[in-house]
């Protein structure tokens, strides 16, 4: 095997790969449609997860999010309560944390 770099950029792709990738490279509309999962951080009080994006998602925007756990234990899940949409990803991060800080207040 060369150490010439393969379409993807690795050196240890074997031959098959090799040709995959290039022809992968050659024709993106090949690829299967995938959505991207975008990264978050979250405040959690109580039942609820204040979440905010750090990376652009749907609509080429950023989003702050309420999510409330519902179930049993070992079968719990989030369920969305609000999403709001931003231009800039302070704003939501902002919006998330005054959702948090008000639900914190609110329990004291």
């Amino acid at each position: 095997m060369t150490d010439t770099k393969c379409a993807c950029g690795r050196t240890d792709c074997d031959t098959l790969n090799r040709r995959f990738h290039r022809m992968l490279a050659e024709n993106p509309n090949l690829l299967p449609p995938m959505s991207s999962v975008p990264r978050y951080q979250y405040w959690t009080h109580k039942n609820k997860q204040f979440h905010y994006t750090t990376e652009r998602a749907d609509e080429n925007k950023y989003w702050a999010m309420i999510y409330r756990w519902s179930g049993k234990a070992g079968s719990r899940r989030g369920v969305l309560v609000k999403k709001v949409g931003f231009k800039m990803r302070r704003k939501a991060k902002q919006r998330a944390y005054d959702w948090y800080t008000k639900a914190s207040k609110e329990s004291s």
